[in-house]
């Protein structure tokens, strides 16, 4: 799938640019806009809703009985190619 993409300025306080700069290096981005990017895609997808947190919590509790699964029937299961 092929996305267009925009550019986007921001102006932000010099500070606030060391921040993300020191942030960029220590957690390995590549560079300000990967960072930026992943920031905002974690504030906007929604997170995980009722129904996939109560299958999580299902898998745990599955998991402390010693059921197993096999990588197969997980990818079967969420749908995951």
């Amino acid at each position: 799938m092929s996305s267009k993409t925009k550019n986007v300025n921001v102006k932000m306080d010099e500070k606030f640019v060391e921040m993300i700069d020191d942030y960029v290096e220590e957690k390995g981005y590549k560079n300000r806009s990967e960072f930026i990017r992943d920031a905002i895609r974690r504030r906007v997808e929604p997170p995980l809703n009722e129904d996939t947190l109560n299958e999580f919590i299902e898998g745990i509790k599955q998991i402390d009985e010693g059921k197993k699964y096999s990588q197969k029937e997980v990818k079967e299961k969420f749908d995951i190619e």
